[in-house]
């Protein structure tokens, strides 16, 4: 199972360091590593559609924002947003909805209701380090120890060797996340959908069956 001091002792064990014994040591890397930790865990799941970090959510359209032109609703992200992964006008997400906008806390589009899958940065989620992968472990380690490398060690060469271990930990996470999940297929063409629209009787404006 990952914790906190296990993570900063994978990063110290990349440096050559000693371990840490508790995460109150009074060491200078241990304060290094508390002041990269935060941004270097944000990073690393922004980096990928991780699984782990995946939630699903069926959104309503937000009261307080209506828009004057363009997509007819608004919608609040989540707190815990940290990557849209798919969006859809149905819980099974299929067909995914390709006609939205991303603006600054919101994602415009013209469905309601909106059902979202994400990346999630929430304790039970994307932070809980309890359901992280060994994979994904190693390569928040790495990040870390290439973020502090120079701060605790001063060394260029320590520097590159990391830099070139941390790329292959990023590749072997993110291709042993991909094998987690289902074989997806890409999005059907315009000239299929408008062969089969009046077929399904699907709307088109949702997706939905009538």
């Amino acid at each position: 199972m990952t914790s906190k001091l296990g993570l900063f002792n994978g990063a110290l064990r990349a440096l050559g360091e000693r371990r840490l014994a508790s995460l109150t040591e009074d060491r200078a890397s241990r304060r290094e590593l508390d002041d990269a930790y935060d941004d270097v865990v944000a990073t690393c799941l922004e980096a990928g559609y991780w699984n782990f970090a995946m939630r699903t959510v069926e959104l309503e359209a937000s009261t307080d924002v209506v828009p004057e032109f363009g997509m007819t609703y608004a919608y609040d992200k989540p707190e815990d947003w940290v990557r849209t992964y798919r969006m859809s006008a149905n819980e099974r997400f299929q067909p995914p909805l390709e006609d939205w906008h991303d603006e600054q806390t919101y994602i415009f589009c013209d469905v309601e209701p909106l059902y979202l899958r994400y990346v999630s940065n929430d304790t039970d989620t994307g932070m809980n380090l309890a359901i992280w992968p060994r994979s994904f472990a190693a390569y928040v380690e790495l990040m870390l120890a290439d973020a502090v490398c120079l701060n605790v060690s001063s060394s260029e060469t320590a520097k590159e060797s990391i830099g070139k271990r941390l790329r292959k930990a990023k590749a072997d996470a993110l291709a042993k996340d991909a094998m987690n999940q289902a074989v997806e297929y890409p999005p059907t063409g315009t000239w299929v959908q408008s062969r089969t629209t009046g077929l399904r009787g699907r709307s088109r404006w949702n997706g939905r069956f009538s």
